[in-house]
């Protein structure tokens, strides 16, 4: 399974990905498997890592 697929299945299911904050993570990962690696995808990582953790907590807090 190549990251292209793995990013369009993450893409697909966009919603639950934009509430745990995964989407970032995922976004900054993609830049740095692209090559690409800049300061700014290192901080994207973080944050999205920070964010999902704090979705999956409040969406456990929520049921």
């Amino acid at each position: 399974m190549k990251i292209n697929d793995l990013w369009f299945n993450l893409k697909i299911r966009g919603k639950i990905i934009e509430n745990t904050g995964l989407g970032v993570f995922v976004n900054a990962l993609y830049g740095i498997s692209d090559g690409s690696i800049e300061i700014f995808n290192l901080i994207d990582v973080f944050i999205g890592f920070f964010v999902m953790i704090i979705g999956i907590y409040i969406q456990g807090d929520k049921q």
